[in-house]
């Protein structure tokens, strides 16, 4: 059976703490993968808000049977988390959620160890971050997009050279 077939066996791995100074909660991922192939393209996946790394289990399932390894955090805006309004943190969440992924993106080495040795199955040129609703917001600025001040002139750029592709 080729690794790309859909209706494979998967397995996941969860939960793995990502080293992210400075945010107060640990950062965890889950790990999605096929159980069998190599140089498997990669995802990174950003929840949308309140979500974790427990949600969209049909849809990252379905891309893990597809062939793809799938790396999803907790950002520090779940539910889970119960930040609220008066938390210190609460107006830079959309930073935190960058630096989650910059976190996962610079670890992912040791992030797939910890996942059973899944580094060596991977294809480190093929890396994609994918989000929904305020996750597709974190990665496009993962992907370099950047808002524009009341002049005119480009915000801060959060983009990461290891990612190829996003969706």
């Amino acid at each position: 059976m080729s690794h790309r077939q859909l209706g494979q066996r998967i397995v996941s791995v969860k939960p793995i703490t990502v080293p992210a100074p400075g945010r107060g909660i640990d950062l965890q991922v889950k790990v999605t993968a096929p159980m069998s192939g190599r140089n498997l393209p990669v995802i990174v996946f950003s929840h949308g808000n309140a979500w974790s790394l427990d949600a969209y289990e049909p849809l990252v399932d379905r891309w893990a049977a597809a062939g793809f390894l799938v790396v999803q955090p907790t950002h520090l805006d779940s539910r889970r988390n119960a930040i609220g309004w008066d938390d210190p943190r609460f107006a830079t969440i959309w930073r935190v959620r960058i630096s989650d992924l910059h976190a996962i993106l610079d670890g992912l080495g040791d992030i797939l160890a910890q996942a059973g040795g899944l580094e060596a199955r991977v294809d480190r040129e093929r890396i994609a971050v994918v989000g929904h609703s305020w996750g597709a917001q974190t990665a496009g600025a993962i992907l370099g997009a950047r808002v524009l001040d009341a002049d005119g002139v480009p915000g801060e750029d959060f983009s990461h050279p290891a990612v190829s592709a996003a969706r």
